[in-house]
Order: C-alpha cells, then structure tokens, then sequence
C-alpha cells in the first residue's frame, strides 16, 4: 500500500518532512484498510490472508507505540508538567492481543460467523484506540515539539530495525 508514502511525502522509505504524528497516522489509515478490505471480501481464502496481515500490522503497531511513542511522551512528562500524560494504550494493545489470539484459534472456521463477529470486534477496539490517540497522544505529541523531532527520528529508526519504512506494506 503506498498510501503512506503519499500521506508523508516520501520516496523511497525517505520520510522527510513528515511528522512522527503523520506517520503514525498513516499506518491507522492503512490498518482501517484492511478492515475495510475485509468486510467487502466473500472469499474465506482473502479474509484469512488479511487477517494475518491485519495481525502483524497490529503487533507492529502496537511495539512501535509501546517501545518508542509511549516511552518519549512519559520522559518529557516527568521534565516538564506541561505535557499531558498520554492514553493507557497497553491496555487497548492487551485487548486487541486478545481478539487477534481468539482470531488465530478460529482459523479453521474462517467460513463461520463467529471468525467475522471477532473481526468486527477487533476492528471497533482497533478504531476505538485511535481515537483515543487522536484525541491525547497525538496532541501531546504536537504540544511539546522539541521531543517531536527525537521522537520522529526514534519512529523512523524503529521501521529501518525492522526493515519496514512503512509498517504496513500491503
């Protein structure tokens, strides 16, 4: 999927200009995505090929947040009281953890009802979690630029580790 590219302006895995926000918001409107792309598939063979791809996503997502957002927000927090505490996103991340385990369970029944009620719920507490960010981390973010440079920088060494410049390469 090249929509990141387009959203950060970016060549080649190059991501100048664009923010850790930006890129971070990229990779949710990738995720929406394949949910998107799931619920308008009928083949059983589709919908299990994007729910793997829904599930990386997620565990890559989830790390990134967990390993290098999370982590720099807090470390400003505790030297300057201006910068708001973000959303208790290891919670959501655990709560996702969970659908997408129950998903990997039900394989087998990917023609059944109960694999697309899964999806549905994994995809309401996926959506759920990025509004709460778009409403607290991603302005904490914003609000104490002189992090929002080191932490742009953190993000973009994060998916180069990872060999994924863009976590979703759908």
């Amino acid at each position: 999927m090249d929509d990141t590219n387009k959203t950060c302006g970016t060549e080649a895995g190059n991501n100048d200009g664009c923010s850790a926000v930006k890129m971070l918001q990229a990779d949710q409107d990738a995720l929406r995505d394949l949910f998107t792309a799931y619920g308008k598939t009928e083949d059983f063979k589709k919908k299990e090929e994007l729910v793997g791809a829904i599930s990386v996503a997620l565990t890559q997502y989830s790390s990134l947040e967990n390993e290098v957002v999370y982590p720099a927000l807090k470390d400003k927090n505790q030297a300057e009281e201006s910068c708001d505490e973000p959303c208790a996103g290891a919670e959501s991340h655990h709560q996702a953890r969970l659908i997408v385990d129950q998903l990997q369970r039900l394989t087998a029944d990917v023609d059944g009802p109960a694999y697309d009620k899964h999806v549905e719920e994994l995809r309401v507490a996926v959506q759920k979690h990025f509004d709460e960010e778009s409403k607290t981390v991603f302005p904490a973010i914003e609000k104490c630029s002189e992090k929002a440079a080191t932490l742009k920088e953190k993000v973009e060494q994060f998916k180069a580790e990872r060999n994924s410049p863009q976590l979703l390469n759908t």
